[in-house]
């Protein structure tokens, strides 16, 4: 995860703004960047919600309870990058009135 995430930081604001322009360089690049947030608490929730059909579920000495829901998660995000790759390949530059 170290080497994807750092490269998409140090690349996307380049992306952005050759995308976009420079004109609103900033506000685009932060909602494009949302999504990392956001990617974030949705395969939080994945993986703590376990799966109902096959429970492994561990509880810590503090209470809390972890779930095995690797497989759930996976399959997301396996969509998830389908998903992108297939907005990748059909995108195209917008054109400057």
């Amino acid at each position: 995860m170290a080497f994807c995430f750092g490269g998409n930081i140090t690349v996307f604001p380049t992306y952005v703004s050759d995308y976009f322009g420079l004109k609103n360089t900033s506000r685009n690049y932060s909602m494009i960047y949302q999504g990392f947030g956001i990617g974030a608490i949705i395969i939080g929730f994945l993986m703590a919600s376990g799966n109902p059909l096959d429970p492994k579920k561990v509880t810590l000495s503090n209470g809390a309870v972890l779930t095995q829901n690797f497989t759930l998660t996976y399959w997301v995000l396996l969509v998830m990058v389908v998903i992108s790759l297939a907005i990748f390949a059909f995108i195209k530059k917008p054109v400057k009135k």
